[in-house]
Order: C-alpha cells, then sequence, then structure tokens
C-alpha cells in the first residue's frame, strides 16, 4: 500500500497527537506524586474527582517511571523524543540532549531480545516508529559516544 501525501500528513498528525499522549500521562503521574507530598491520598481523590483507589494505582504506576533527570526533559531518551514531537523542544535542544544521555549499556548477548531500555536502541526504536527525523538521527548518532560501541 502507497501512502498519498495527504495520508503521510495525518500519519504524522498522528504520532504527534499519540506523543502528545505519552508526554500527558507521565506529566499527570508525576504530578500525582508530587502533590501528594503534601496532602493526603484522601484530600487528593477529591480535588481530583476520582477515588482514594485511583489516586493510589497511579502512585503504583508512577513509581515505575523513571524520573527526569536533572538537565533533561525526560525520564528517558524515548520521553526527549517525544517531547520534541509535542514541540516542547527544538531540533536542537532534542539533538543537544540525545547526545548528552547518559544511554545504560545494551549488552550483547547473542540472543534477540527485547531493547535495553535507556539505551541508544531506544533513539533507534524511536526513528522506525517515526517519532525521530532520520536527519536528527544522523546528527545525534555521528556525536553520542555509546558505552561498549565506541
Amino acid at each position: 500500500m502507497v501512502l498519498s501525501e495527504r495520508d503521510l500528513a495525518d500519519v504524522g498528525r498522528l504520532r504527534a497527537a499519540r506523543a502528545r499522549q505519552a508526554v500527558a500521562r507521565l506529566d499527570y503521574l508525576r504530578g500525582v506524586r508530587a502533590l501528594s507530598r503534601r496532602v493526603t491520598q484522601v484530600e487528593l481523590a477529591r480535588v481530583l474527582g476520582v477515588s482514594q483507589s485511583a489516586v493510589s494505582r497511579t502512585l503504583s504506576e508512577e513509581a515505575k517511571i523513571p524520573p527526569v533527570r536533572a538537565g533533561f526533559h525526560g525520564g528517558g531518551p524515548v520521553e526527549v523524543i517525544q517531547r520534541f514531537m509535542t514541540g516542547e523542544l527544538s531540533r536542537e535542544q532534542v539533538v543537544d540532549e540525545l547526545v548528552s544521555w547518559p544511554y545504560e549499556q545494551a549488552v550483547a548477548t547473542g540472543v534477540e531480545g527485547p531493547p535495553i531500555g535507556g539505551s541508544f536502541d531506544d533513539v533507534v526504536r524511536c526513528v522506525h516508529e517515526g517519532l525521530l527525523p532520520p536527519d536528527l538521527y544522523d546528527a545525534v548518532r555521528g556525536q553520542v559516544v555509546r558505552p561498549g560501541v565506541n
């Protein structure tokens, strides 16, 4: 199937919408966590219009996501790229952050498996998913130092 220019534009808008949705969820989770440090779960539930058990589930979900790293706009390379897709970061900012990111080392096991979260594999995956334009990937790839590779 060949997509028309209009279809490709629609795909781009859908990718951006998906990135906005993911970023909004992360912001919500982190926001609930921050407020829960100052008010009770019961009070938080009341002001948010949800049940206390929903607040508890949200806090459990938030505990599983990485915090935003100091000096960066996300808890991982994927979030940085998603924030670029939403327009929160400029091209220069996303390249700078991806070049500076302290990537985890992807351990070669000889067995095909899931990518290592926080490794450069995240950036490669985002290119394949259309979240990071190839020209930006090339700019990052040419400058990044990858543990165990460079």
